[in-house]
């Protein structure tokens, strides 16, 4: 149960003086004198102050490309809701925990995923809070509120003005029609339950809805967005609430897990007709093009690129290439049946980096078959087959950044000609070793995994 503070304040009128200055100008006629002067007022509150109750962050859960519309749900935080939800004890005002220092993990509110590509939409977040007025009604407050946000690194991402929500009548609030079905459908997202974020408890939901119906509670919102390329870690939101003696603030976190995915300009590898004995190559450059590139001698382009927000470092497989076709003219399968004995193409090399200047090469880089690509070292198909580039800052693309890609094939003399076939995978790998790319303190968050 809340306690109300009593404080006496002594009220005095608004002044704002205005200084008249005069200035005069020496000088030739044809010239021009300006001058900046400052100008400032205090603005001064009184009376009780508000209490906020609760607040809470909602991701979008749409997956339609086009127009940010919210749509509630919970693609995010399915595994994870908030281990510290706003209580009440039935209809009384709720409460919410206030954490002004760094979080631990047990206080993270929820964990929220940037977009990858920021597809389909930049992701969209709301944030929502409740706050009782000191007197009156919460339709006639003249209180108000915003939101502060902070990037993992303590520096302010934005400030997020509020609209007021103070639905009232037969309908109340978070009911079935109107404004209150949008109500009701963020409230259930906000609540508990396994497709929920468990940032209200049942009985804070009631609470919000059952004094929100008797005009006691004024509900605001506010949306920002979260680019794909901005910081993973522990984001700090102050809410703030206006209109008394002084503002109060309520302090709680949220976090965007550390993710990384890759793409590729690609669709395949052709080194075009190679004579037996000599190397064949295609060379990758940082023009990272849409639609695919060809990769062929005459049409050089791999390139590679990270669109999570963390850093990814890069690793490279190849097959086998099988003979199957017994004359170069022809095409796979072979018209006339499968080759007898066919033969194979089995070394190869690769070369990474950011820039040309900064690849690094592995070579050789002999063709091997990985059954996984988790815990490799245990995998002894894989052992010397998956070939990963290190993860200096010249080998790992933060947020957007590309890196090329030259790959090479050495088929051995004697080769019979004919069509050979066979798979390059790509693969990221998390780079966990060093931050480069602004992945700041995580109580809640870590590298994750974001494809291959």
């Amino acid at each position: 149960m809340n306690k109300h503070l009593l404080i006496k304040v002594a009220t005095f009128p608004a002044l704002v003086a205005l200084l008249l200055v005069t200035f005069i100008a020496f000088g030739a006629r044809e010239g021009a004198y300006a001058d900046d002067v400052p100008t400032g007022a205090t603005i001064g509150g009184a009376g009780a102050l508000p209490i906020i109750e609760c607040a809470w962050v909602l991701p979008d859960a749409t997956t339609t490309v086009g127009a940010q519309t919210m749509q509630y749900g919970n693609d995010d935080n399915v595994a994870q809701p908030s281990p510290t939800p706003c209580t009440s004890d039935g209809f009384a005002p709720a409460t919410q925990a206030n954490v002004p220092g760094p979080p631990t993990a047990g206080q993270i509110h929820v964990h929220i995923n940037p977009n990858p590509e920021d597809k389909p939409n930049t992701q969209l977040i709301e944030l929502w809070g409740a706050i009782d007025p000191p007197s009156g009604t919460a339709s006639a407050w003249t209180g108000g509120a915003f939101w502060r946000v902070y990037h993992p690194n303590g520096t302010l991402k934005v400030q997020v003005e509020s609209t007021k929500v103070t639905p009232q009548g037969s309908g109340g609030c978070g009911q079935s029609t109107g404004l209150e079905a949008t109500l009701a459908s963020m409230l259930a997202a906000a609540g508990p339950g396994a497709t929920n974020t468990g940032q209200l408890s049942t009985n804070a939901v009631n609470s919000v809805v059952g004094l929100c119906q008797q005009n006691g509670k004024a509900l605001y919102h506010g949306t920002f967005e979260l680019h794909k390329y901005q910081a993973c870690g522990d984001y700090k939101v102050e809410f703030v609430a206006t209109g008394g003696a002084s503002n109060v603030i309520l302090t709680y976190w949220f976090n965007v897990p550390c993710i990384f995915q890759l793409q590729i300009d690609f669709n395949g590898i052709q080194w075009g007709t190679i004579i037996p004995g000599q190397t064949g190559q295609v060379l990758g450059d940082i023009n990272f093009v849409t639609p695919a590139c060809t990769a062929t001698p005459t049409a050089p382009c791999p390139t590679v690129k990270n669109v999570g927000n963390s850093g990814m470092g890069l690793s490279i497989l190849f097959t086998d290439m099988v003979q199957c076709s017994d004359s170069a003219s022809q095409t796979c399968p072979d018209p006339d049946g499968p080759v007898v004995g066919p033969k194979k193409i089995v070394d190869f090399d690769g070369c990474f980096g950011r820039a040309p200047s900064t690849i690094q090469c592995i070579d050789p880089a002999p063709a091997g078959v990985c059954s996984s690509l988790v815990g490799l070292d245990a995998d002894p198909n894989c052992n010397n087959k998956l070939f990963q580039f290190d993860t200096n800052r010249d080998r790992t693309l933060c947020a957007n950044e590309v890196g090329k890609l030259d790959l090479s094939i050495h088929p051995v003399l004697g080769l019979p000609a004919g069509v050979y076939q066979g798979t390059l995978t790509v693969t990221g790998i998390a780079q966990t070793t060093q931050q480069y790319c602004g992945e700041l303190g995580a109580a809640g968050g870590g590298n994750l995994p974001g494809g291959s």
